[in-house]
């Protein structure tokens, strides 16, 4: 298993060096955009949305999952960012389906992501198939499909870590980027760190740094989540908290500055059984 993760994470780095793309960075999840995205190497609950193969929970084997976020993106104009996940864990594996659409009337982009993730005993790997369309008020609309592949190694019980491609092109124009990080658990908290490569077109390849903390109270009512990022472009920042407000419910808010959307604020729900 350990060799055919690094065989993989070796693969995710050189592919991202050709991509034709970018990544839009939407962050989706509240603990996701508070870490600056550094969660490919986590079981994040909005892992449906990021790296597939961070759905598979050996402690919720048979759990059923159903997610809600909204994001406000303040840049010149408020862009809206809509997402939702239903995600089924059996013992076969995780199914899931994520839906988002970020933008408004003049440019939008909706994503319809359909994964599958398999757990093994000291790890993951899973896989989404996306459908795309871009909406220009100038240009019209474009459809592209595409396939993002992740991997999740556990060295022991507190360090993992984990690599993803997003948006490998079946056909159209899709965009593409590749993450690597590491995730360290210590008590209460989790550490993340994560490096996102990018490479657009006439662009030269661009690295993005993000460091994330997350602290989870002992009965896991109360949690509390940050981190900052950095790439050429500048500085981001973000910080959040989740409640356990009722049996089955998780409500998460999170605010992140950042140099592309400036002040981003994300609300999440999320409902297990």
């Amino acid at each position: 298993m350990y060799k055919i993760f690094s065989t993989f994470w070796t693969i995710m780095a050189f592919l991202c060096l050709v991509a034709k793309g970018q990544s839009p960075g939407n962050y989706l999840g509240p603990s996701v955009s508070a870490k600056a995205g550094a969660v490919v190497a986590s079981r994040n609950e909005w892992s449906a949305f990021h790296n597939p193969a961070g759905t598979v929970d050996h402690l919720k084997e048979h759990s059923l999952q159903a997610g809600m976020v909204y994001s406000k993106l303040n840049q010149d104009i408020s862009l809206p960012v809509y997402g939702l996940m239903i995600m089924k864990s059996m013992k076969p594996g995780t199914v899931f389906m994520a839906i988002d659409k970020f933008g408004n009337d003049i440019y939008n982009i909706s994503n319809l992501g359909l994964g599958f993730a398999k757990g093994f005993s000291n790890g993951s790997f899973g896989i989404r198939l996306n459908a795309t369309q871009r909406t220009n008020e100038l240009q019209g609309s474009k459809h592209a499909f595409s396939l993002d592949f992740g991997g999740i190694y556990d060295f022991s019980e507190k360090l993992a870590v984990g690599a993803s491609f997003e948006g490998i092109g079946i056909m159209g124009d899709a965009q593409a980027c590749a993450k690597t990080g590491v995730a360290y658990v210590m008590n209460k908290f989790e550490f993340s760190y994560q490096l996102e490569m990018i490479k657009a077109p006439a662009i030269t390849a661009q690295f993005i740094h993000a460091l994330g903390i997350e602290w989870n109270s002992n009965n896991e009512k109360i949690s509390a989540f940050g981190g900052v990022g950095t790439s050429k472009g500048g500085t981001e920042l973000g910080f959040g908290m989740g409640l356990n407000a009722l049996r089955h419910l998780n409500i998460s808010i999170a605010t992140n500055h950042n140099f592309i959307f400036k002040e981003r604020l994300q609300l999440g729900l999320l409902y297990e059984l």
